[in-house]
């Protein structure tokens, strides 16, 4: 893995050997910090043309609705029309977490998502694609 972006809340790694973008959230990202965090995410997902993310969002904890609707209408189709196929979600930690996580898997339509409790579960899935 290779680290292509790094801040102190999140971080984007990618392994071109499997093409899988990683993505790390290291400390809860509020809404401004969400969002320029996901816009760096989804152009990174351009120029590599990469099929697969992970995404380890252990550490986040409530996302506004504002941001989920956002979220929704802009990363997620910008996610499928750069080609992401297989998406893998390591769910949060608090409760809060994990019902905005299930709700963002339920609305990526067009892409195959799958939840899980730790990075190494979330390899293993992705690695059978």
């Amino acid at each position: 893995m290779v680290v292509i972006y790094n801040t102190k809340d999140a971080t984007i790694s990618y392994s071109a050997e499997n093409d899988v973008l990683l993505q790390t959230i290291n400390n809860h990202l509020n809404s401004n910090s969400l969002r320029e965090f996901q816009t760096k995410f989804i152009k990174i997902c351009q120029v590599l043309n990469v099929t697969k993310i992970v995404s380890d969002a252990e550490q986040q904890k409530v996302i506004q609705i504002e941001d989920m609707k956002w979220m929704k209408q802009l990363i997620i189709p910008a996610m499928i029309n750069s080609g992401v196929k297989y998406f893998a979600i390591i769910m949060p930690e608090n409760t809060t977490g994990k019902t905005a996580m299930r709700l963002f898997a339920e609305t990526a339509r067009g892409i195959t998502v799958s939840l899980f409790k730790d990075l190494l579960s979330a390899k293993a899935w992705m690695s059978s694609y």
